[in-house]
């Protein structure tokens, strides 16, 4: 388990495996050197916890779990793997389709969703995300020898929780966040369309993937 103090720590082979402040800023490196999981306080008092690939430039984002209830996890293509709030969450599959949602057991008595089951996640052969209950969500890193556990789980009170709407899932930020990331994917897929069909008569006509059309629509 981390601790709020000033530490480093190292693999057998020599280099930095974890560095550790008094602030609670805490980072953890891969056997290659490359940073892994950085840990950073916030301002309410608690902490974000950013995972990325092994890479040395431009690493995808795998996790941002952050200790105010709220966090996700990434597949390996980019779309949400698991997406939880203070209310519950959901899992989906790689082409982004909902597999399940859930609500925590303290909250919405009325809710549609079923009840929550323990999830496990392997973000790489490193890192690995345990959700047991909403206080107990833990970022785990194993290599070479060395290993670090980084609690995130914290049970936040709903205030009103019977006039939260059905599509609890999605606030105004989610939706702000996801309709950016559509019209992001939609730019890449028409540059994409341009490099493979200079013609503009021949990609106009091409409908865009099924996946954003889908993703659109939720």
């Amino acid at each position: 388990t981390v601790r709020n103090e000033l530490s480093e720590r190292y693999y057998k082979h020599g280099s930095k495996f974890l560095t550790s402040f008094p602030d609670g800023t805490m980072q953890i490196f891969y056997p290659s050197g490359n940073l892994a999981i950085i840990r950073v306080p916030n301002k309410i008092s608690g902490f974000t916890c950013i995972v990325q690939e092994d890479t040395p430039t431009n690493p995808a984002i795998l996790a941002v779990l952050d200790s105010s209830g709220r966090s996700s996890c990434y597949h390996p293509n980019g779309n949400v793997w698991v997406y939880i709030n203070i209310l519950g969450g959901q899992y989906s599959d790689q082409a982004g389709n909902r597999v399940r949602a859930w609500n925590w057991s303290n909250s919405i008595s009325s809710s549609p969703f079923a009840a929550f089951k323990p999830v496990f996640l392997a973000l790489n052969h490193y890192i690995g995300v345990r959700i047991l209950e909403q206080d107990k969500i833990s970022i785990t890193f194993l290599a070479k020898g060395q290993q670090a556990r980084i609690s995130v789980g914290s049970k936040v009170k709903v205030s009103n929780p019977e006039k939260i709407p059905v599509l609890w899932y999605l606030n105004g930020d989610d939706l702000l966040l996801l309709a950016i990331l559509i019209k992001i994917r939609r730019l890449f897929h028409k540059l994409q369309r341009c490099a493979n069909f200079p013609t503009s008569q021949v990609w106009e006509k091409l409908e865009q993937p099924s996946y954003l059309s889908s993703l659109s629509l939720k």
